[in-house]
């Protein structure tokens, strides 16, 4: 007859052989949590300035890197910026005539209907902003919604004697707070881009003596 230590020896074996076999119990799941909300695709950060020799105006552009910028194929400037689905246009021209933003306007409407609308009243929410220095200026908004998106403009016009000028922003977001994003796009180009929108001069393209 086996010895009772023999007997709970060889039990313990047999449990400890068996808890071996089975391998060391799972590590408990790490608690769930929540992952960080997306940077957004255009915020206050990253500007650098688009100079247009052509036009004789230079405006900054948040995340200037990110914007792809063509001023020799059109008849206006285009910067696109992908991530954000974000357009800016820019156009100076000059007339025989004082002008004024709403003249200005009057002539650009036609060019770009798309964005200013058919008439005036496509433009709400207007507000003087003076830009460049010596310039008159004004913006106006329209904010689109179709079943899938939120589109956006803001369109600045701005007139300096026989001078017009005009940057025009169109933005589109989809998604759970697109009205949100557009409208604070809307607001960011208004103040960080159109307000500190320069006029460059002739003695901007041409270079000094060497000294």
């Amino acid at each position: 007859m086996a010895h009772p230590r023999l007997i709970r020896r060889a039990a313990f074996l047999s449990a400890c052989a068996a808890f071996a076999c089975a391998g060391a119990p799972p590590p408990r799941p790490a608690a769930k949590t929540s992952p960080p909300p997306p940077a957004p695709a255009l915020d206050d950060r990253g500007f650098g300035v688009v100079d247009s020799a052509r036009f004789f105006v230079s405006f900054p552009l948040p995340h200037r890197s990110e914007w792809r910028v063509d001023d020799a194929s059109g008849r206006w400037l285009v910067a696109t910026h992908l991530e954000s689905k974000s357009v800016l246009l820019a156009r100076s021209w000059h007339e025989g005539s004082v002008m004024s933003p709403a003249t200005c306007e009057a002539i650009a409407r036609p060019w770009r209907k798309d964005l200013f609308g058919a008439d005036p009243s496509a433009l709400v929410e207007r507000r003087p902003l003076a830009a460049p220095e010596g310039y008159v200026g004004e913006v106006g908004y329209s904010v689109r919604k179709t079943s899938e998106a939120f589109g956006g403009v803001a369109i600045f016009v701005a007139a300096k004697v026989r001078r017009c000028l005009v940057l025009a922003y169109v933005t589109r977001a989809d998604g759970e707070g697109a009205a949100s994003t557009i409208a604070d796009r809307l607001a960011l180009v208004t103040a960080r881009v159109f307000a500190r929108t320069t006029e460059r001069t002739v003695d901007d393209r041409v270079p000094g003596p060497a000294r």
